[in-house]
Parts: C-alpha cells; structure tokens; sequence
C-alpha cells in the first residue's frame, strides 16, 4: 500500500505560540515538480492527545541514510490508460502512485509497483478538505491486481481522526501549529490459485502523521503494520531536503533574475520582466513552507524592472524565493545565503 511521506526541516526553529490549525488543498496537497528525500527512523510512542500538546520526539534517531527516492509529476501517457481519473504521479524509483488531488480530497488510484498495476475502481480518500481538530471520516476502497500468473481482489477501509493539535519536537527542530491525524488502514488482499487453493494476505496498518500547514506532505509519522494478524513492524518516517514545485504558473513573469545567488551580503538584486502592470510581493520562505521575509507591495511595470530587497535578516542556509501577486505564486527558485 503506498505510504504518506514525510518532510522534516534542516534548520531549527522554534515558534511561538500555539494555534488550532486546519488543512487546506492548498496547504497540503503535492504539487507538480514536488520531490522528498526519504529517510527511515526508530519507532516512539505517539504520546497524547487533544489540544495544545507537546510532543518531545527528540530521541528519535534515523535507521537509513538519507536517499532521494520520490517526486511529483504528471501522470505519463503509459499510466494514463490504466488510471484515467489520476492527475498526478508520485515516482519512488521503480514505483509510483496514482492519484486525484482536487479542492476537496486526496485520491488514492493505484499503485504501480514494477509490471503490477494495482488498479483502484472505489478510490481510497487519503485526506478530505478542509481538516482540523475533531474531523474523522472512514473511506472504504477496492482493487485489483494481477501478479505471478494470479488475480488478487484488494479490499478494505482507511480511516481518518484528527486527534490532536501542538509542538514537535524533533532532532531537527521544534515545530508549533502542527495537526495530528491518526490512520487507521485494515484491507487484505486475496487470490484463488487454481481456482481451488483460496489465499489471503490482511495488513492493519496504525499510523500517526503530524502535518504543518503550507508543508505539502506530513512532517514526521510513525507507523507499526501487522500482516496476518502478526507482530507489528514499527518504524518512523522522516524526510530531509524537500523542494516544493510551483502550484500554478502565470504569464505575468517574462523572465527573473536575482543576484548574487549564493548570497554572501544583506542585499539581493531583482531583474524582473513583465509582460502585464502587477502588484507583487517578495517572499522567502524556508524548507518547511514558513514566511521568513516579505516585502511590502511592490508596483510592477510591463517590461524591465530592478529592485534590492534588503535580506539582513536571513541567517545562512537554502531558502524559496518566491514572487506572489494576488495570492497567486507566479515565480519561486532557490537561494543560497552563505555569510
């Protein structure tokens, strides 16, 4: 069954302030050009609970280098056959998910795992919009798959419980605002062989992601699966060095170059070209989606323009910069700041 991956910052940082949050499309849905660096971990306990928690993960150590091993794109004309209503591919190297994100849901299509396509008729809904506090839902879902000469059905529900809301703590930083949701996956896959020989195969699996708004994937999960009613296997996951694509493009920007980038001093040049008059705002984010700079609205002209944006502020590291007009992301690229 594909598994939700896991985003987690590389810089530490502590936020004030506790909030109630709730998860968006726009929020949470991956984007095209999305891609996650995933990393295994040892198994904690999910601690409390209801609102205003703080979850001390600290002991938390990982078990796997760090690999590249996933992104997002559009679904390939030979998948598009097979899962028609997807309209993005998760790719983990011989692998990929099929899936149908839209305003209100996060669809589960299929899996392609090699030269098995597990073909879903009834979509699993692995996240339902908007999501907050108290909201729970059960999806049950439907499959099948040919492997080895056989013919499998897939069968099961997901349920989803956001159970909780606080601070993570983790190695790598401390995290406020974060939403805990609580899935629950019971299915079981099964076969006749020979037509005589009935087999089948039951997961349970019972997982906890905690998810940051504006972070297109949760930021840390733990999961512990039992197959045949077996011992479960408890893990974590994490993911390092997440790149966020653009959710939507414009015609606006004709063309943009900012400079020097790496940036060694407190100020960044700004070459933008413009197709249209524009208001637009200058912002940096960092790794995890968070607003660490934003210019006041910046009046655009069609044709060539140059600005300095003062970035005093950023301490070294690999930050988003972002052009946005009218909550619209119409430019975002890398810079390095190294002072």
């Amino acid at each position: 069954m594909k598994k939700n991956l896991l985003i987690i910052g590389l810089s530490v940082l502590t936020i004030a302030g506790i909030a109630q949050p709730t998860l968006t499309s726009t929020n949470t849905n991956g984007v095209i050009g999305d891609q996650f660096n995933l990393q295994s971990g040892s198994w904690i306990n999910q601690g409390g609970s209801g609102a205003s928690q703080t979850w001390n993960f600290l002991a938390v150590t990982a078990s796997t280098a760090a690999v590249s091993v996933s992104s997002i794109s559009t679904v390939t004309s030979g998948n598009a056959i097979n899962f028609p209503n997807a309209n993005q591919q998760l790719n983990t190297g011989a692998n990929a998910g099929m899936s149908k994100v839209s305003s209100t849901t996060n669809q589960n299509y299929g899996i392609v795992s090699g030269t098995v396509n597990i073909i879903y008729s009834d979509p699993e809904d692995q996240m339902r919009y908007p999501f907050s506090m108290g909201s729970t839902y059960s999806d049950p879902f439907y499959a099948t798959f040919s492997s080895a000469g056989s013919n499998y059905v897939r069968k099961g529900t997901t349920s989803l419980n956001a159970d909780a809301y606080g601070t993570l703590q983790l190695p790598g930083g401390t995290y406020s605002n974060v939403l805990r949701i609580h899935v629950t996956q019971i299915y079981s896959d099964s076969t006749n062989f020979g037509g005589t020989f009935p087999y089948v195969i039951t997961y349970n699996n019972d997982m906890y992601m905690w998810y940051l708004p504006n972070n297109h994937q949760p930021i840390f999960s733990t999961y512990a699966i039992a197959v045949n009613g077996g011992t479960p296997q408890k893990t974590s996951n994490t993911l390092v060095n997440a790149t966020n694509g653009i959710s939507e493009i414009s015609t606006s920007v004709k063309s943009l170059n900012f400079y020097p980038n790496p940036n060694s001093g407190n100020t960044l040049n700004l070459d933008l070209n413009l197709n249209d008059n524009i208001k637009y705002n200058v912002i940096i984010t960092d790794n995890l989606g968070r607003e660490i700079l934003k210019t006041e609205s910046i009046n655009g002209f069609a044709g060539y323009n140059f600005n300095t944006i003062n970035i005093s502020s950023l301490e070294n590291g690999i930050y988003h910069f972002e052009i946005v007009s009218e909550n619209l992301k119409l430019v975002s690229k890398k810079i390095i700041i190294q002072k």
